[in-house]
């Protein structure tokens, strides 16, 4: 199966979405100004309920895969006191951007067994400077979906379709559980919603991370055409 590894270039700083979109290339309609409101449904994360007198608790959590982690775990050994699970191994002095998409991407999140393409995987990993090697971030990872488009002069446009954004409460469910060759990463599963309109369309696919002092780090981007009917390729 053909592999993809993309790299991100340097610590840069980018202010916003709309001057990396520049920088890499693309014309940006003058109405994108704005960024899409980030989908939280695929996250899996869980919804807690607990009652009045606080003698039971009930969980109700979404489907996850076997990279997800439980951010509610209880205190592991060896950490300092008081410190949240999903700060634990992580490291803040991250470099570079690496991410890979397979050749067959696609996901169905889909119940009504149609198998429409509403997603797809990705798997982040996150360069620590001190050795080469993925690391968990104690930053903010965000993906961002570009839909691609000619204007009238036949220059591509990049229009925003959808942005998750994983702080690092949110990607701590989505860790491996054990280092690949490129160290450890995050393997995420990831559900555009309808408004997207990104079936049958070419999608530019972008990882940018922000560290906790603020600088950004931006990937490469990654060229994917989405399937336009469903597909025998696509996963659950």
């Amino acid at each position: 199966m053909a592999i993809t590894i993309l790299a991100a270039l340097s610590l840069s700083t980018l202010p916003g979405c709309m001057n990396m979109a520049h920088d890499l290339g693309w014309t940006v309609p003058a109405d994108q100004g704005k960024s899409s409101k980030p989908t939280g449904r695929n996250y899996g994360d869980a919804s807690v309920t607990v009652n009045s007198n606080k003698s039971s608790k009930s969980t109700k959590a979404k489907s996850r895969n076997i990279f997800q982690r439980d951010p509610d775990s209880q205190q592991s050994a060896g950490r300092p006191a008081g410190q949240p699970d999903f700060l634990a191994d992580t490291e803040s002095n991250i470099i570079r951007v690496n991410k890979i998409v397979n050749s067959a991407p696609w996901l169905s999140f889909d119940p009504d067994g149609t198998r429409k393409v509403d997603g797809f995987r990705i798997t982040v990993y996150l360069e620590s400077g001190e050795r080469p090697k993925g690391v968990f971030g104690d930053g903010v990872i965000t993906v961002q979906m570009f839909r691609l488009e000619r204007d009238k002069a036949g220059r591509e446009t990049a229009q925003l379709a959808q942005e998750w954004v994983l702080p690092p409460e949110k990607a701590y469910q989505w860790r491996a559980t054990e280092p690949s060759m490129l160290g450890m990463g995050y393997s995420l599963r990831l559900n555009w919603d309808e408004s997207a309109k990104v079936n049958g369309k070419q999608v530019a696919i972008l990882v940018k991370y922000q560290r906790t002092d603020g600088r950004m780090i931006v990937s490469t981007r990654q060229v994917l055409k989405v399937p336009a009917a469903p597909s025998a390729i696509v996963e659950n």
